[in-house]
């Protein structure tokens, strides 16, 4: 049987309408998790690294200046949503790569450098790196240009565009697998293969391929959640979405309490239980935008304008929390930080800022047409 040219077409035109339809479903899920990523971004008082820093918690220790109790809340907080925020969305990822069919890997390469590898070269050269050296992040660098270089562009130091590198190199490797790994090759065994890696990856002093091999676990979980993804959404309910997330808690109080523990034994057992940590929570999430989505959460206007906005909040939003840290160190606000109101105050006003200022980047090089970038 031969297939016609305006089959093919309606073949493909079929395929994008899925896909549309199915990006749709996770339109909740991605919005709730930009916002987690900016809560997340608005708690630090400090970074440390070897190429660069942020010390504001040093500053306050010199000024005598106790941290207060509703930042360290709000940084238990953001360490929980820690446990599974990044590896759902590289989950979304690889769920929603089941549905590219690019047939070459140079058209791969192309389309996912276009995506990923422009913004961050766009977004570090022109956004991050200036906020930072403008912040005092490079104060104590003996050589800036080598620092930024490594720190930055290698992602050796400390930057929250490594994301984007990471997940280039996982969309070809996953790419390779699908077109030239055997069909009988276990799945058992490739779950054990990304288990060892994530278990070591911590090892691993190339940060990129610590990322990588960290990562491709919860990539190829997505993939094969995206396939029985309809099934699973017929058996949530309320008193699932519960259960899995007590779950959730108790691994990550387990996985808190591991951590303090010396003995080899307790470090393997922590590792594990991340990453149980990660999945069931990465599980609470996803019912939780489920029950959300019956209820109309897809069609709110902030939740549809935050969806459309995420990528350009990704890459902008992080940036200006070093200049506000900066400004509350030299500005004598340090001293108020103690105070639980004063703190909570700053966190609010961090977010808003940064939310509302990569928000207004993202649309106006949407306005002035700049591709790739927002």
């Amino acid at each position: 049987m031969t297939i016609s040219k305006t089959d093919r077409q309606t073949d493909r035109q079929t395929d994008r309408q899925t896909d549309r339809q199915h990006i749709q479903e996770y339109d909740v899920l991605r919005a709730l998790l930009t916002l987690a990523v900016v809560i997340g971004h608005c708690s630090y008082y400090t970074i440390q690294t070897k190429y660069g820093g942020v010390y504001l918690d040093k500053a306050m220790a010199q000024a005598g200046v106790a941290d207060a109790f509703m930042h360290r809340s709000l940084s238990f907080f953001v360490r929980a949503i820690y446990s599974f925020h990044m590896p759902l969305f590289i989950a979304l990822s690889g769920a929603l790569f089941t549905y590219d069919y690019t047939k070459q890997l140079s058209q791969l390469l192309v389309k996912k450098a276009r995506r990923l590898l422009i913004p961050f070269l766009f977004a570090m050269t022109l956004v991050s790196t200036p906020a930072k050296y403008i912040a005092g992040y490079y104060n104590n660098s003996r050589n800036i240009l080598s620092d930024i270089i490594i720190g930055q562009y290698l992602i050796q130091g400390n930057t929250h565009l490594w994301f984007l590198p990471t997940l280039f190199c996982l969309f070809i490797i996953f790419f390779l697998m699908k077109k030239y790994m055997p069909a009988e090759l276990s799945h058992h065994l490739l779950l054990f293969g990304f288990l060892t890696l994530n278990i070591i990856s911590s090892k691993i002093p190339v940060v990129l391929v610590a990322n990588i091999s960290h990562y491709l676990i919860y990539f190829y979980l997505g993939m094969v959640f995206e396939k029985r993804r309809e099934n699973f959404n017929a058996k949530v309910t309320k008193g699932g979405l519960s259960f899995s997330a007590l779950m959730w808690v108790t691994f990550f109080v387990t996985e808190v309490y591991l951590g303090k523990q010396e003995f080899l034994i307790f470090r393997l057992l922590e590792k594990i239980v991340e990453i149980c940590t990660a999945v069931m929570g990465m599980i609470s999430f996803y019912e939780l935008c489920l029950v959300l989505n019956e209820k109309g959460a897809a069609s709110n206007y902030i939740v549809r304008r935050i969806d459309r906005d995420s990528f350009g909040i990704y890459l902008y939003s992080d940036p200006f929390n070093y200049i506000l840290i900066s400004a509350v160190a030299e500005g004598g606000i340090i001293y108020s930080l103690n105070n639980n109101l004063q703190a909570v105050v700053l966190f609010v006003s961090r977010f808003i800022i940064t939310l509302f200022i990569s928000i207004l980047i993202t649309v106006m090089l949407r306005k002035f047409r700049i591709r790739y970038v927002c």
